[in-house]
């Protein structure tokens, strides 16, 4: 599965929308509660996507044998990947403990 079975309490799916421009499909969904916001991005594309974020290199979390890059930018905590053919990643207004929650409920 590549989809999370854990969001934070009270989060709603507020969009979720695709895109397909020249072969590259992404899918986006957006999670919110009030002013907090959940983005989970799923995209066929992993040709070394950049991610802005602090200085200082990203935490490496494995879950199932793949590689997750931990990042924070600017006080929102950020997670890529790459499994297989499908680049995701999960960002948003949440704390560490709840992306790493959200993480491992993708593989639980």
């Amino acid at each position: 599965s590549v989809v999370p079975k854990y969001l934070p309490d009270g989060y709603r799916l507020e969009e979720l929308y695709s895109t397909d421009e020249a072969g590259t499909i992404n899918v986006v969904g957006v999670y919110k509660l009030g002013e907090q916001v959940v983005i989970i991005h799923y995209s066929n594309q992993h040709d070394g996507r950049l991610y802005q974020k602090d200085d200082g290199d990203p935490t490496i979390l494995f879950l199932s044998g793949i590689e997750h890059y931990i990042m924070n930018n600017s006080g929102y905590f950020l997670a890529a990947w790459v499994n297989g053919n499908i680049e995701g990643s999960v960002t948003g207004t949440i704390s560490e403990t709840e992306l790493y929650r959200i993480l491992n409920s993708i593989y639980s």
